[in-house]
């Protein structure tokens, strides 16, 4: 928890990806860290792989919207904003994204899934419960 110093933060929830790291703020914002591939964040300079040194400082994800939950996979990041839509970023996978994106260090909002309830990510794929029925997305 954070005691109003700096470089401390008041964590709601963690998420731990192949690579990288988020957590959730209380203050509804998102903090990422670790391998910086993917989509480095802020710089939206597209690396598809991990450096060798991984930066240990977290790095603040750009949100118009605060989050509500976070899920961290294998090269993808996700989020649930306060209005239940998804957003995603890292790896461009398939059909979630504009075709022009190759890695989106930006989130970019799924917009199969406009009322989800929770998201998960794993080594290949993310799943939402959303209204009415769960939705599975593959790589």
């Amino acid at each position: 928890m954070g005691s109003g110093q700096k470089g401390t933060y008041d964590v709601a929830a963690i998420s731990c990806g192949r690579d990288h790291t988020l957590a959730l703020l209380e203050s509804g914002k998102a903090m990422g860290w670790g391998g910086n591939g993917s989509g480095r964040l802020p710089a939206d300079i597209p690396e598809l792989c991990s450096v060798a040194a991984a930066p240990t400082q977290p790095v603040e994800v750009s949100m118009q919207q605060k989050l509500r939950s976070i899920a961290a996979g294998h090269g993808i990041s996700l989020g649930l904003t306060e209005r239940n839509e998804v957003a995603i970023w890292g790896l461009r996978r398939r059909r979630w994204w504009p075709a022009r994106v190759g890695a989106a260090a930006m989130p970019q909002r799924v917009a199969a899934l406009p009322l989800a309830m929770e998201v998960t990510a794993g080594e290949f794929h993310f799943a939402a419960i959303d209204e009415p029925v769960s939705s599975t997305h593959g790589a």
